[in-house]
C-alpha cells in the first residue's frame, strides 16, 4: 500500500512539473505570436506542429487550416529535399500568406498588401 501512495505522489509530481513547463512554454508561443502581430500590415498569424495540430492561431488565421498549412510546406520541401526548408508565399490581390517551416514547427502569416 505504502508503494501505491508513493507511486501516486511522484504521478503527481511528474504531472504538476510537466503543466509548469508546458505553460511556459504556451506562454513564450503566446509572446512570440503578439510580437507578429503587432508588425505592420499582419492580419493573422497560425504555428501548427508536423502533424498539423495548431498550436497558436490569431487574428485571420483559423484553427482549421493548421493541416492543409503544413502540407503545403511539406510539400515545397520535396522540390530540394536537401536545402533548408523553403518560404511559400501565396499571394491574391490584396493579400499574402507566407508559410515557413523551422523543424518541425510551421508558421504561417497572413498580410494584407500595402
Amino acid at each position: 500500500m505504502f508503494l501505491y501512495i508513493t507511486l501516486w505522489f511522484v504521478f503527481l509530481f511528474v504531472h504538476r512539473k510537466l503543466e509548469l513547463i508546458n505553460s511556459e512554454m504556451e506562454k513564450e508561443l503566446d509572446r512570440v505570436v503578439e510580437e507578429i502581430m503587432s508588425t505592420p500590415n499582419v492580419s493573422g498569424c497560425l504555428v501548427a506542429d508536423h502533424q498539423g495540430l495548431c498550436l497558436a492561431a490569431k487574428g485571420s488565421a483559423h484553427v482549421d487550416s493548421a493541416g492543409i498549412i503544413v502540407a503545403i510546406s511539406e510539400q515545397a520541401c520535396k522540390i530540394q529535399p536537401n536545402l533548408k526548408p523553403p518560404t511559400v508565399c501565396l499571394e491574391t490581390e490584396k493579400k499574402q500568406c507566407l508559410i515557413q517551416r523551422h523543424g518541425t514547427i510551421t508558421g504561417a502569416i497572413f498580410k494584407q498588401k500595402a
